[in-house]
């Protein structure tokens, strides 16, 4: 049979095409997608412009999907067929791509499972249906319509299992994970426009299709949940480790403090007794020797612990914990701190930064002589933080390109200079390792106003 003209096309489809089966999938495709539309916090506002969505989308999927049915039937009955079943990925995803407020690999997810999962639940529908009308009674009007519903009456289920486990509160996806899910995807809606172009006619053969599909369909949503639950289970332990860093951090500085009261007593009950025995000296009329013990304590050295504050307290912490490192390791450092109180990063990324270029720097230090100091800036610079440590270092220990590789055994170590890479490529920035004159510098600038903290 040849293809037909526009309005024969409009004719056939509102004539025979849409009957109560396509009403009821519309319906159900129509709550499916809002429901992937809907705000993390859902209130009033929220509900009604749901509601609005869901109408506006039901309407257009009945006449928007009459369009597409005339002009997939004009190119000839038998491509008509395909191009119409393809139209169901087509028309979600025009409504899903403006209306999925997410970045953009997270958007790709949502979608490509969506879609699949309505392509093939609408396939396993019609292979229902067709074995209803071929063997089932004479009036099966209504197994036919439960046959071709049913499958479909999971989409809305989908929709809310990919609302509820919502990945956009993960802000990176391993791309391995993002394959796999969208290869899955598109397998699943090949196979249904695929299953559609077979018009098989043997039971046993829709049954098999329709098991794999359910398997397919399975899986994809297994999948999606499975990669969801790894990357929660991963930020949680990422959270922990933060958490108990920053107590670390905090219990450090408890103890600095406590050290400096210590310290404060002992000065104040020492300056006691130096007072006393200078107004000794004083009132037994020797003041050259009271001259000489008053110029000796003023030359005296003392070093005293002493607790690092600034504005952050996250870098504040994490400075005092670098001085305790350095102290034991018996290595000078100097800290230059002007940052605000709150910065644009993530806390495990802010610790994980500048733990790892200063530990660098104080493993590798050689100092040259006694005024020679580990050197750490960590300032704002316009749109950017910039984080530079110096130190000396005997340029004849490291060979070929600095990596500034450790030297300490153990799986945790030897990937600091990665991790410095990483977090500056995902902030938007760079770092740069170069030898000057004996000095080992290391540069990072990261971007303030990068893009996920605009779509935050």
């Amino acid at each position: 049979m040849g293809s037909l003209s526009f309005s024969q096309a409009i004719e056939l489809y509102f004539g025979s095409i849409l009957n109560v089966v396509m009403f009821i999938q519309y319906f159900l495709f129509s709550v499916s997608l809002v429901l992937l539309t809907l705000p993390k916090k859902i209130d009033k506002k929220a509900i009604l412009w749901g509601l609005l969505r869901f109408t506006l989308l039901y309407l257009a999927f009945i006449f928007g999907e009459s369009l597409f049915f005339a002009l997939s039937y004009m190119t000839g009955m038998q491509s008509g067929g395909l191009l119409f079943t393809a139209s169901f990925a087509i028309f979600p995803i025009i409504f899903l791509v403006p209306n999925v407020k997410d970045y953009p690999f997270h958007k790709v997810v949502k979608i490509s499972v969506m879609v699949a999962s309505l392509m093939i639940t609408s396939e396993i529908g019609r292979l229902l249906g067709q074995m209803v009308q071929t063997n089932g009674p004479d009036d099966i009007s209504f197994l036919f319509v439960l046959a071709r519903c049913f499958p479909i009456v999971f989409m809305p289920i989908i929709g809310f299992v990919l609302y509820k486990f919502n990945i956009t509160r993960f802000k990176h996806l391993p791309i391995v994970h993002v394959i796999m899910i969208l290869s899955l995807s598109a397998i699943l809606i090949a196979s249904s426009i695929w299953q559609n172009a077979l018009n098989l006619e043997d039971n046993s053969a829709r049954w098999l299709l329709i098991f794999i599909g359910t398997v397919e369909l399975a899986v994809l949503v297994g999948l999606y949940y499975s990669i969801y639950h790894l990357i929660d289970s991963r930020h949680r332990i990422t959270e922990l480790e933060v958490a108990s860093s920053i107590l670390s951090l905090e219990k450090e500085s408890l103890e600095i403090d406590s050290k400096n009261r210590e310290e404060l007593m002992k000065i104040r009950h020492d300056l006691r007794n130096q007072l006393s025995y200078t107004q000794a000296l004083l009132n037994d009329g020797k003041y050259e020797e009271a001259n000489n013990y008053i110029q000796s304590l003023v030359n005296q050295k003392e070093e005293y612990l002493y607790s690092f504050s600034c504005p952050n307290t996250i870098i504040s912490g994490i400075v005092n914990l670098e001085l305790t490192k350095a102290k034991i390791a018996n290595k000078k450092i100097n800290f230059k701190v002007v940052v605000p109180p709150k910065l644009p990063f993530e806390d495990s990324d802010l610790l994980s930064l500048i733990t790892n270029i200063v530990d660098n720097s104080i493993e590798n230090f050689e100092p040259i002589d006694e005024k020679d100091f580990i050197n750490v800036t960590i300032v704002t610079q316009q749109d950017y933080l910039r984080i530079t440590s110096f130190n000396s270092v005997d340029q004849n220990n490291i060979k070929g390109k600095p990596s500034l590789r450790t030297t300490k055994r153990g799986k945790a170590h030897g990937y600091g200079t990665r991790i410095i890479k990483n977090i500056a490529k995902k902030y938007e920035g760079y770092v740069t390792f170069t030898f000057e004159e004996n000095k080992f510098v290391c540069d990072c600038m990261i971007n303030m106003n990068h893009k996920e903290n605009n779509n935050a």
